[in-house]
């Protein structure tokens, strides 16, 4: 109804909910018998603050009406300027991405809510579970809650040419699926080269994990046409097998500018990308034997998409922890860079999704 109707409503409309959430905050008196608008425009504020001034938190700013100027704005203007934000169409970001805000607004209004009734029982207000520190580089296990119970997250901080045994890969690729030139400092490049067959030489005798994929292409029609964006296409692993990687899921998710000036990664594509990939692994699973059983994900568009990691694995996260209740894969996150690594801690901490605050 807030999203419908704008900041204005707040006066002549209260929402039990939202009064309730800003009562809980301390924002209002709670033995005050009038009604202040103004505590639940604050408690609003401060939830959109905590997505950052990013493209989420500048999308939830003109969704509801936050940016000053705004609150009278009818939906379809602050629509507009929300999917400017996100660099698509407004008709497109009211079929998903607004909803994937409108959610992420309110899981921090939550958060608030919860700081602050943990400093209510004299806990600490500003962060419920404090983040860990990573160990160093290396695969280190993360004990997190999910709805299905205590689960085990893999943090493999470092390159994927030294990553053992992770049955399956998942890359982030463009929406035409050209991975990236083998001397690139990419994921895509890095599996493109380990899976190359080679002579003794180390020249290229068979681009195996490209070939598959142009294949791919070539098999679905697709030939100079992007696919949707969340996409997931399987190929071989070439030469990566001896590392024991199996299988490797390509996610289309980095999407070129028509100018040229560089890609674009829409956050709620990386959601898509991570159900997609899990799907398409389980019926990829019973292929292989053994059966495949563990499946490591990047930080989708945190590298050359230019990402915030931050705000990568929050939308990650916000898939990862429902495929990780099911239980059936060992979940790996890969990553190289350790400020990305430390992103992870600091989201799943946010997110109070840590089952102790010990990293091993």
């Amino acid at each position: 109804m807030l999203h419908k109707e704008g900041m204005r409503s707040l006066r002549s409309r209260p929402i039990p909910a939202l009064v309730e959430a800003a009562t809980l905050c301390g924002l209002t008196d709670p033995t005050a018998s009038v009604y202040t608008p103004a505590a639940v425009a604050e408690l609003l504020n401060q939830a959109v603050a905590g997505l950052g001034d990013g493209e989420l938190g500048t999308a939830a700013k003109f969704t509801l009406g936050l940016v000053p100027g705004t609150a009278t704005w009818p939906v379809a203007d602050r629509r507009r300027r929300a999917a400017e934000a996100y660099h698509v169409q407004p008709e497109t970001f009211r079929k998903e991405p607004e909803h994937r805000v409108l959610e992420q607004v309110a899981e921090e209004i939550i958060k608030l809510c919860r700081h602050a009734a943990l400093a209510a029982r004299g806990g600490v207000a500003d962060r419920v579970v404090e983040r860990p520190a990573l160990p160093g580089p290396g695969s280190h296990q993360i004990a997190v809650r999910t709805a299905a119970g205590p689960r085990t997250l893999w943090l493999d901080a470092m390159p994927v040419e030294l990553l053992q045994g992770v049955d399956v890969i998942v890359s982030s690729e463009n929406v035409y699926f050209e991975m990236a030139k083998s001397y690139g400092g990419s994921l895509s490049a890095a599996l493109r080269r380990g899976g190359a067959r080679t002579d003794t030489t180390g020249a290229v005798l068979e681009d195996v994990i490209s070939d598959e994929l142009t294949g791919w292409v070539r098999k679905n029609g697709r030939v100079g046409r992007p696919v949707a964006p969340g996409t997931v296409a399987p190929t071989g692993a070439g030469d990566l097998v001896g590392q024991g990687i199996r299988l490797l899921l390509h996610a289309a998710v980095v999407v070129p500018r028509s100018d040229g000036t560089g890609y674009d990664v829409p956050p709620e594509t990386i959601n898509a990308a991570v159900h997609a990939a899990f799907a398409l692994a389980r019926e990829q699973r019973r292929l292989f034997e053994p059966e495949l059983s563990s499946i490591g994900l990047p930080l989708f568009g945190a590298g050359h998409g230019g990402i915030d990691p931050h705000l990568s694995f929050r939308w990650i996260w916000s898939a990862l922890r429902s495929e990780l209740a099911a239980g059936d894969f060992a979940v790996h996150l890969v990553t190289k860079d350790r400020d990305h690594a430390e992103a992870v801690l600091g989201v799943l901490a946010e997110a109070d999704a840590l089952d102790h605050p010990g990293v091993v």
